[in-house]
């Protein structure tokens, strides 16, 4: 291709970048609405402003071919238009996609290109976007996000990748019918491809898409390293005569501690900036002004890429390794404020059972001064009444004073029960009642709570007896008389007139003895059964008003009946009676007389 005439390069780039920046701000800032008549010329001014942005990205990098004359320089429209379509959305693709392929034709048709070459690299040019924009979209997913340092390094395998391919397209165009030269042509086509991509993209779309607390939350220590980084590049530019290129990847390194990757983006645009402007300029670095154009110009380039390739993989592995500490520390953090407020709920907790325990000590030692207050002037009205009621010192004179008196001493034994069962609960939920073991005759334990019962059941309902087995127990009768006896009142209280009550005894060698008090009573559901079994629990208000009584007497007989290693177990069914069994445990059982005697 026959050079032309130098055009003004400088002012074209900075054109070009402007125009980048002012669409990306815009439509990010205007998001896309759905198609309409109103937003026809909305659309053609950012066609229009796309044209114009590929024209002069086109421009530049065909015009800077021309001046280095030959020598393989960068083609700044693919790296930018990528970029494009990344912060504004693959809904643009195809709009940038056209008018890259407008601007590009344009371009070369204003330097004087052929129409075959006005034709085929703009399609050439475009065909690598679209299949840029394809492999990363099938290899690195929808979302790109150039923060994580292996979505980096895959982008620039597949800049490299087709860059390497399409040079083969690029030679065989060049060469259409002649032989071709792949040792000029495709590395022509692979490097300023590849540098467009890799030097442009990542950098100008982390800029993008950084939040505004990214750089306005850390602009001292950004403004500080940037300051530093342009003292650097401004001593590469003086005639000093020392190697200082190096001094620019130690500076962005400053940036990457600074500012992170947004940092580092920041300092490798800027590089870039000052760089290519001031090389295109004429004004190359130092170290190699002895150079031409087209050499300066590659070197720069070449220079460029490398750090990109180094510095922005480093710096998305240093922020995310800080990101990760700084994710760690949180977690930390929150596990010690979890395990304090543990502690402080285990405290609280601790010190609620204290209390509760000093509540239950102090509710036993009430109960205890209690029973004795309580008994001592029951005592005396149940003895006194009893006096009273057998005329012991003579006859009372009306009939009245004989059935007052029995009322005072039945009412008086019936408050004096219900102290004592209130009482014997509290002893039980404070672990203090004793068992005090003896042997005894099953028989005998039978026969002496009837005789204490008869009298209530004589002429209510009928008591039958079966003959028990004849074995003893080892266990405290006291507390196994007390149960007995609430199975028997309760039988007797809740069984109709004219029902039946029966006590059996049998031997189960699999669980131990078992005493049965069954009853043709009003009988209860399975739900009644537990209520009647928890505490103060009464079946309904019906039987609470027919039959007197605290509930607390099944409660007690299962707790002392489990106090000594046996239980309480109910059947019952509603309308037919229930069937209440005292187990006493197998080890509790002295069947053979030798043993007893042994004992």
């Amino acid at each position: 291709m026959t050079p032309q005439r130098e055009p003004p390069l400088c002012p074209a780039l900075i054109f070009s970048f402007a125009i980048r920046w002012q669409i990306s701000t815009e439509i990010r800032a205007k998001p896309v609405k759905p198609f309409s008549s109103r937003t026809i010329p909305s659309v053609l001014l950012h066609l229009a402003a796309l044209t114009v942005l590929f024209l002069v990205l086109n421009y530049v990098g065909a015009a800077l071919y021309n001046r280095a004359e030959g020598v393989t320089t960068i083609k700044p429209y693919g790296g930018i238009a990528l970029a494009l379509i990344l912060i504004l959305g693959r809904n643009w693709k195809w709009r940038v996609l056209a008018t890259g392929l407008a601007g590009g034709v344009l371009a070369k048709w204003i330097l004087g290109a052929g129409l075959l070459e006005s034709i085929t690299v703009p399609c050439l040019n475009t065909g690598v976007l679209y299949v840029m924009d394809f492999l990363c979209q099938r290899w690195m997913g929808r979302v790109i996000d150039f923060r994580a340092w292996r979505q980096l390094v895959r982008f620039i395998a597949i800049a490299a990748l087709v860059g390497a391919i399409s040079g083969f397209a690029y030679a065989f165009e060049q060469h259409l019918l002649k032989p071709l030269l792949l040792s000029s042509d495709w590395p022509t086509w692979f490097i300023s491809i590849t540098l467009s991509y890799v030097i442009f993209t990542p950098l100008l779309v982390l800029l993008a898409t950084a939040g505004r607390a990214a750089f306005l939350g850390n602009w001292r220590r950004l403004a500080a390293g940037l300051a530093v980084l342009l003292v650097t590049l401004a001593l590469n530019f003086l005639p000093l005569h020392l190697p200082l290129l190096f001094t620019i990847p130690l500076a962005l390194l400053l940036m990457t501690l600074m500012g992170g990757i947004e940092g580092t983006a920041l300092g490798l645009a800027a590089t870039e900036l000052v760089i290519l402007t001031a090389t295109i300029s004429g004004h190359g670095p130092a170290p190699i002004a002895h150079l031409s154009f087209g050499h300066q110009l590659y070197f720069v380039q070449v220079l460029l890429c490398v750090m990109v390739v180094v510095m922005l993989p480093a710096a998305a592995a240093i922020t995310e390794r800080s990101k990760l500490r700084d994710s760690m520390q949180a977690a930390l953090l929150r596990e010690e404020q979890i395990n304090r407020a543990l502690r402080d709920s285990e405290r609280h907790a601790l010190a609620m059972a204290d209390e509760a325990r000093r509540a239950s000590q102090a509710k036993s030692e009430f109960l205890a001064n209690m029973s004795h207050e309580l008994r001592t002037p029951l005592n005396a009205i149940l003895g006194f009444s009893e006096v009273i009621k057998s005329q012991l010192y003579g006859p009372l004179g009306h009939r009245k004073y004989l059935e007052y008196a029995d009322d005072v001493h039945r009412s008086g034994a019936h408050l004096l029960d219900l102290i004592n069962d209130v009482l014997d609960l509290s002893k039980i939920d404070a672990g203090r009642m004793e068992v005090r073991e003896s042997i005894f005759a099953v028989a005998d334990l039978i026969e002496e709570t009837v005789m204490l019962l008869r009298d209530k059941a004589s002429g209510h309902v009928t008591i039958e007896l079966c003959p028990p087995p004849p074995v003893q127990v080892r266990a405290d009768q006291r507390l196994a008389k007390q149960v007995l006896i609430n199975l028997l009142s309760n039988a007797i209280k809740f069984t109709p007139q004219g029902g039946r009550v029966t006590i059996s005894a049998l031997d189960n060698p699999a669980s131990g003895i078992e005493v049965t008090v069954a009853d043709t009573g009003i009988g209860m559901t399975q739900a009644q059964i537990e209520k009647a079994f928890s505490v103060y629990g009464q079946v309904d208000s019906r039987i609470a008003r027919t039959h007197e009584g605290t509930g607390l007497g099944l409660p007690i007989s299962q707790s002392l009946a489990r106090l000594q290693g046996g239980d309480l177990l109910a059947h019952s069914v509603p309308g037919k009676g229930t069937r209440m069994t005292l187990v006493l445990p197998q080890s509790r059982v002295l069947r053979a007389p030798a043993v007893a005697v042994a004992v």
